[in-house]
């Protein structure tokens, strides 16, 4: 260790401390950003949809219901709910568990004969299309867009 003085005090200095201090390395990362776009679905096979589809009132369930049915998708891990005032009744499914479109309008009517008065709620976090075609009409119907990691073939 070496000892240096100054006009406010002695400084402290460490060899290999000086060396980090006054000559940096410079790192490179390169990023190659060519094929991160090449993401495609195949649409003559079978795709799983992982995204979060939550539906806060009756009339967007009943959308979403409608939009199943016109291309023939399964829900698994769902979650319906009547939510009102003063009650509120839920029915929960494990991810095992795939529900076609008129197994979930029969669910929500069942359970609208339990609870008449309130909003029905329909969150369905895995969506099953029997081919990537029917995914991607979906996707170009409520304008959005599929992200890699949201999608299994």
């Amino acid at each position: 260790m070496t000892h240096l003085w100054s006009r406010k005090g002695p400084m402290w200095s460490w060899p290999w401390l000086r060396k980090m201090v006054l000559s940096p390395d410079v790192h490179r990362l390169d990023i190659d950003w060519q094929g991160h776009d090449a993401f495609t679905i195949d649409p003559d096979q079978p795709v799983t949809w992982k995204r979060g589809h939550t539906l806060s009132t009756t009339k967007e369930s009943y959308e979403f219901l409608d939009r199943l049915k016109k291309y023939q998708a399964v829900v698994s891990g769902l979650r319906v709910s009547i939510v009102g005032q003063p009650h509120w009744l839920e029915l929960t499914c494990d991810n095992g568990l795939r529900l076609e479109a008129a197994n979930l309008e029969a669910v929500i009517e069942h359970l609208r004969g339990l609870l008449s008065e309130g909003q029905v709620t329909v969150e369905a976090p895995i969506v099953t299309f029997p081919t990537g075609q029917h995914l991607l009409d979906w996707v170009e119907e409520v304008r959005t867009t599929i992200h890699p990691h949201e999608v299994s073939q």
